[in-house]
């Protein structure tokens, strides 16, 4: 006799995947009138771009820059500033 064949299903959550919501950040807009263009990055919808990738490049080395890593951790700003 042939050996039993084991029937083996995939449950129903790895044939449907749950797609879950994108959520903007509160700037979207400022980021969007900047020229920025979007993308899906850990359920957020975040700026990737500006377009000019050698504008950009000389903007945060002659200026100052704030990377956004608020879909990463919350942050706490507290104190005086002199």
């Amino acid at each position: 006799m042939p050996p039993a064949r084991l029937n083996v299903r995939k449950p129903i959550s790895a044939a449907v995947p749950f797609v879950a919501p994108v959520r903007p950040l509160p700037l979207e807009p400022v980021h969007a009138t900047l020229g920025a263009s979007f993308g899906d990055v850990a359920g957020w919808r975040i700026p990737l771009d500006y377009g000019d990738a050698v504008a950009e490049q000389r903007a945060v080395r002659t200026a100052s820059t704030v990377n956004p890593s608020s879909i990463a951790l919350a942050w706490k700003i507290d104190g005086i500033i002199r």
